[in-house]
């Protein structure tokens, strides 16, 4: 028999069916919200890829700009060691 007083006895009012029916609605409602993170991930990159080739040819132009500029620099740098003396001669005249 059970006291209705006691706080530590809690008679089941869930039927096993109910029960049941409590635990699938809990793991849909998981795959429904798995689902719509999945879109929602799909659709972000959807966005990302759209937007991309503009960030692409703005980086083309930006990584030209620095090779030109690595170019330069290399060039004005074989200049200057080309202009040290190898070897000098002098002669004496008799």
């Amino acid at each position: 028999m059970t006291d209705s007083t006691n706080i530590y006895t809690s008679p089941s009012t869930l039927t096993s069916q109910q029960k049941e029916r409590n635990k699938i609605s809990y793991w849909l409602e998981k795959l429904f919200d798995q689902e719509q993170n999945k879109n929602k991930k799909i659709l972000d990159n959807i966005n990302k890829i759209q937007s991309s080739p503009i960030e692409v040819k703005q980086n083309t132009n930006t990584n030209q700009v620095r090779k030109v500029e690595d170019d330069r620099l290399t060039v004005a740098n074989m200049v200057h060691n080309s202009n040290t003396i190898l070897m000098s001669v002098t002669s004496v005249f008799p």
